[in-house]
């Protein structure tokens, strides 16, 4: 499986030090020796790739992401994306939506992340940022009735009436904790008949288990719990794993290498 590097970020001071998250996720995978289900982890057997950005240019960082996602959906089977702030989903989902429309597939998005991403401050950005990247893909055209949220927590109310008025599924945190296997069982029916792209926001992990971020997320075991079953639907073409921070959040490199070993 090809593990892509995208160090984008939209140069918000809240993204400052996510462009460095993949490597030190790839470094970080030295002290993860197998996952949980005995698979061995050598980082040297690892296929790596990177998307090679100028975060200064945000007109030339679209148009790289862009071109190389899609012409990496074309040749592989699964990818995974490192970020990267979650401003790189936007490209990348994109690119996955005119890859789908090549082959004739139905597109579907999964996004665990404590933000709802549709942020209205945002929006006179030309291009997407961490905060309105979701908003953004969907007025791009990315069929919003595929596209399912999980667990997101603070939602504004704007972006809460633009989710209602677009028919954005969503899962709420109570709903999935309340009983975690069925609610596991609906997202992946949700998948059903579609090419998935899943993206995991460590936004979603409990800041009480890392070094920044909302109160009242998972657990690192809940996270890693639903994504090990997700993993297994057989259309999950692609999965990017965003907002690890080497600067403001360094636990979350940690969880974010700890994903990547059980995805792998």
């Amino acid at each position: 499986m090809l593990i892509v590097k995208v160090p984008g970020i939209n140069n918000l001071k809240n993204a400052c030090g996510c462009e460095r998250a993949g490597n030190a996720i790839i470094a970080e995978l030295e002290n993860i020796h197998s996952s949980e289900n005995g698979r061995v982890i050598d980082k040297r057997l690892l296929d790596f790739e990177e998307i090679h950005l100028d975060n200064k240019d945000l007109v030339l960082t679209s148009k790289l992401i862009s071109k190389n996602a899609l012409e990496i959906f074309q040749s592989q089977d699964k990818v995974i994306f490192l970020g990267g702030d979650h401003s790189i989903s936007f490209h990348l989902g994109r690119a996955f939506v005119n890859y789908c429309n090549d082959v004739g597939k139905r597109p579907s998005l999964l996004v665990f992340d404590s933000r709802a991403n549709c942020s209205f401050e945002e929006g006179k950005e030309e291009y997407a940022t961490n905060e309105n990247w979701l908003r953004k893909l969907i007025e791009s055209g990315f069929n919003p009735k595929n596209i399912l949220i999980v667990g997101a927590t603070n939602v504004s109310t704007e972006e809460r009436e633009f989710l209602i008025r677009k028919g954005v599924a969503r899962i709420s945190i109570n709903s999935f904790l309340e009983d975690i296997d069925n609610i596991t069982d609906t997202v992946m029916e949700f998948c059903n008949g579609k090419e998935v792209y899943l993206s995991v926001s460590l936004g979603i992990i409990d800041g009480i288990y890392r070094d920044s971020g909302d109160i009242g997320g998972l657990t690192p075991r809940q996270l890693l719990y639903a994504l090990q079953r997700i993993n297994k639907i057989k259309n999950l073409k692609s999965i990017d794993i965003v907002e690890a921070n080497c600067d403001a959040d360094k636990k979350s490199i940690q969880v974010g290498a700890k994903i990547l070993a059980e995805i792998l």
